[in-house]
């Protein structure tokens, strides 16, 4: 460790600037930085030979083909200068690979005439006997096994070169040569692959060998379809921990949770690494990631990851359950044997039940936890002897740089499909759509853009974006020094960035220019049964601009998520089939000026939305709609929201005079504008809430099953369309404008005439709604709501109606045919369990609950079970 801390704090800096950089670029400025500060410039160097260290440590290499060594790699490659040489009775054919415990060569055994890999240990580590031991060690513990999953060790030597082992070469590609190529494996592929790794961990741990180290690039897939593991040289015998050092040794992205405290290992280590494998072959994905090292063994200690279903939805909850069983955190949680999985596997492929039961992640806000969160000091002494690429960018001159630059085209550098940007050209260059299925890394910095931006498809954007926490697990936003900013600068129309199928932000701020007609960010289908799934992670969202209408639609929202009928009834067509998934995690949208957060809404038949929204702070209104006709019918949408620990709240000054709902949630309708639009038909919300907050609004919640705004021939009636909304431990807050009937004058401190009235509702619940109170409001639209463990305010002028107009209760001549509102339960059940909502429904809108209605909603199957 480097012991001057703010000499360490600039090295760790220069680090990350420099740790990326082609080699020759590094090596110039690193000689600068040597005649400009020759103690930084060794500290710094001190850093980046350890990484390079860490590179070779963490390094999937492979056992393959001599002649699938490219010839350029070949011929330069050589570390121990032996190609060509003859080591003990090896003749040195080919440089193979570097890995974490050596170097591998290709041979030829003169004595039996066979083609063979050699193993010796990396070259500056030739004298450290541990390492020595480590290597007799492996050829020991491998040597004893014999097994069609293991890779044989023929014998162990010792050479001018130091300590060799020698094992077949085998023909094929890694897991991860597989997975690059790929990127998943179909299930039933992906299972066989993994009763073979087990079949060879039982073998290993029935004699006391656990591996420790499995990850894909140790895995050896091989034309007949068999699987080899190779590379046992992390394995803990017996209990015999060989490794001296404080650095946990494994590849991070599979490490277990045990392994990272430094506690007792044994099998169940090697069992959480096939489930973090199993997870990645199935999604193309790990669980747990992270921007650096010490984001991603915090997320291994402290987070929960998706479903897998979730994120590939061919996947079944057996599958879901499988994994869940392999990774929990917790050893006495997971199988306990190689052999318990083994036998559950083969359950699988026959299609038998499984016997192991482990309960999947809770998702609960008590789990979820500050990425502040301090890690075991061995992790972190692991993360610094290791080299990792996290902290301070160097504090450069950027407008010297961002002069340079403009005056030619943007050049980006892409390392492993990576690339680093520090100005808006480079930014926007990196948007081409040839660019799809890369990462882009955004410096701390702003970059400033003159009109909207679509993220490619499968595209990762990165800001250098440490999001801080408050004590409830909320995010309250970045430092000025970790600020990734992107800016819009001119009144260009649309969205600021537009999001593509399988893309990602995370890290980011994003700011919206004030007075511009448009939204922050969208998701949006763009043609008829398109798929678009987007994931925004510790991001914040600067909405500038308030509520508004425009010929595009909804405009001065935050995120804007849309199936689209673009040209208004005229070609081409709405793009109907279409299905959107949008994932807002640990993140903040701000609508300082009367905007909206989130804006939901089906304008395409057939289609589905999902949005998941988890541990984020919403300023703003929030609408949803199942399904809105404009002006093509539309029918048989969904609009399901899925929302677990948020906190929505209402930024104006004085929330008396605010116009802004807190939820605004319809199961289907027209649009609100006075042209001729179809019906809107078997359209369906739902919504599931679970411990949110609802902070400042003067309606918190409105929900309305079909509403209709103009009579015909304007506006067909709505029929059969349908809200769900579960609300389970939900905190509702609204202002105490009106303490006593809704007619109070409020107070001018907002500059807002005092004659402006309040009405103040924690509730607003209608089957049907008619904005004409002479307008019938349709048939068959109803809400069905279930509250449990939820807080109100105390009295307000909470209103629960099967058909309302403007005014109240619609005028029974003008009611439709089954509209209905229906809350789950009884008056005695519902009082109990929910506090100060004050007035309760009256008894004839409850509804018994049904059987199968699940006392602990934690999936989306409960939710189908409650509202069936």
């Amino acid at each position: 460790m480097i012991p001057d801390r703010a000499l360490w704090q600039r090295a760790r800096a220069l680090f990350d600037e420099l740790v990326d950089l082609e080699p020759a670029v590094r090596e110039a400025q690193l000689q600068e930085l040597k005649q400009d500060d020759a103690t930084l410039y060794a500290a710094v160097a001190r850093l980046l030979g350890a990484d390079s260290r860490s590179e070779d440590a963490l390094r999937d290499y492979s056992f393959g083909s001599p002649h699938a060594v490219p010839a350029a790699v070949a011929n330069s490659q050589d570390p121990l200068g032996i190609v060509g040489h003859v080591v003990s009775h090896f003749r040195i054919t080919g440089f193979v690979a570097a890995g974490g415990m050596g170097v591998v060569y290709a041979a030829e055994d003169v004595q039996l005439g066979r083609t063979v890999a050699l193993k010796f240990p990396l070259p500056q580590e030739q004298l450290d006997r541990a390492v020595q031991e480590r290597f007799v060690n492996e050829a020991r513990s491998v040597a004893s096994l014999d097994h069609p999953n293991l890779c044989t060790i023929h014998e162990i030597g010792e050479s001018e070169h130091g300590v060799f082992l020698a094992m077949p070469l085998y023909f094929g590609e890694t897991l991860r040569d597989r997975l690059n190529r790929t990127g998943t494996l179909e299930p039933d592929e992906a299972i066989e692959l993994v009763r073979q790794v087990t079949l060879g961990l039982v073998a290993a741990h029935e004699v006391g060998v656990v591996h420790r180290d499995l990850k894909p690039g140790n895995l050896m897939l091989l034309a007949d379809g068999s699987v080899k593991i190779l590379d046992f040289g992390l394995a803990k015998i017996r209990d015999v921990n060989l490794t001296k050092s404080r650095m946990t040794l494994g590849t991070i992205g599979y490490v277990a949770p045990e392994q990272i405290r430094r506690r007792p290992v044994d099998a169940r280590a090697d069992v959480w690494a096939v489930g973090v494998m199993l997870y990645e072959m199935l999604t193309g994905t790990l669980p747990f990631r992270g921007e650096h090292e010490v984001a991603i063994l915090h997320a291994v200690l402290h987070e929960e990851p998706r479903r897998p279903s979730e994120v590939n939805r061919a996947l079944t909850p057996a599958i879901d359950n499988l994994i869940g069983a392999l990774i929990q955190k917790d050893p006495a949680a997971r199988y306990q044997s190689s052999g318990a999985l083994l036998a559950d596997l083969e359950a699988i492929q026959a299609g038998a039940s499984v016997s192991h039961r482990a309960p999947f992640w809770s998702q609960s806000v008590r789990r979820r936890q500050a990425r502040a969160v301090l890690l075991p000091a061995g992790a972190v002494v692991l993360v610094a002897i290791g080299g990792a690429s996290w902290g301070i960018k160097l504090r450069a001159d950027r407008a010297a740089l961002t002069r340079a630059e403009s005056a030619r085209a943007p050049v980006l550098s892409w390392v492993r499909d990576t690339t680093e940007v520090r100005t808006a050209a480079q930014l926007l260059a990196a948007m081409d759509p040839v660019n799809a299925g890369r990462a882009v890394r955004l410096a701390a910095g702003t970059y400033d853009v003159s009109s909207p931006i679509t993220v490619p498809d499968g595209m990762t954007l990165i800001g250098a974006g440490v999001m801080q926490f408050d004590a409830q697990a909320l995010p309250i936003g970045f430092t000025d020094a970790t600020r990734s900013t992107i800016r819009m600068m001119e009144s260009s129309d649309g969205s600021v960035i537009t999001l593509g199928h399988r893309t990602t932000l995370r890290g980011l701020e994003i700011v919206d220019l004030e007075g511009r007609s448009g939204n922050v960010i969208a998701v949006a289908s763009r043609h008829p049964r398109d798929s678009v799934d987007a994931a925004i992670i510790e991001t914040v969202i600067v909405n500038a601009n308030p509520l508004a209408i425009g010929p595009s639609g909804a405009l001065g929202r935050g995120l804007w998520v849309t199936t689209q009928n673009p040209n208004m009834g005229k070609e081409p067509a709405p793009h109907e089939g279409s299905a959107l998934s949008v994932h807002l995690t640990r993140s903040i949208i701000r609508s300082p000026s009367g905007g909206g957060g989130f804006f939901a809404y089906n304008f395409a038949a057939v289609s589905s939305i999902r949005v998941e929204i988890a541990g984020s702070v919403i300023g703003g209104s929030n609408e949803a709609n199942g399904g809105v006709s404009r002006p093509d019918a539309v029918h048989d949408s969904n609009v399901h929201l899925v929302s677990t620990g948020n906190l929505y709240r209402n930024e104006w000054a004085n929330p008396c005079v605010s116009p802004l709902l807190g939820w605004n949630f319809t199961g289907g309708s027209g649009a609100p504008i006075p042209i001729r639009l179809a019906a809107s038909t078997r359209n369906q919300l739902r919504v599931q809430s679970v411990n949110d907050r609802l902070e400042g609004f003067t309606t918190a919640v409105i929900a309305t099953g079909g509403r209709r705004f103009f009579a015909e021939p304007l506006n067909a009636a709505p029929t059969d369309n349908h809200v769900e909304l579960q609300l389970i431990g939900t905190t509702i807050s609204t202002p105490a404008c009106d303490d006593r009937d809704g007619t109070t004058a409020v107070d001018n401190t907002a500059g807002i005439p005092s004659a402006r009235k309040a009405i103040v509702a924690d509730l607003r619940l209608t089957g049907a709604a008619s904005e004409i109170d002479r307008l019938h409001p349709g048939d068959r639209n109803t809400v069905r709501v279930e509250l449990r463990g939820v807080t109100g305010s105390g009295r307000r002028s909470n209103r629960y109606i099967d058909e309302g107009g403007p005014l109240g209760e619609l005028p029974a001549q003008f009611r439709g045919s089954g509209n209905r509102l229906e809350i789950v339960g009884d008056p005695q059940s519902f009082a109990r369990m929910n506090r100060t909502i004050v007035p309760a429904p009256a008894l004839g809108y409850f509804r018994p609950i049904q059987t199968a209605v699940a006392r602990k909603p934690a999936s989306e199957a409960t939710l189908r079970s409650t509202f069936r």
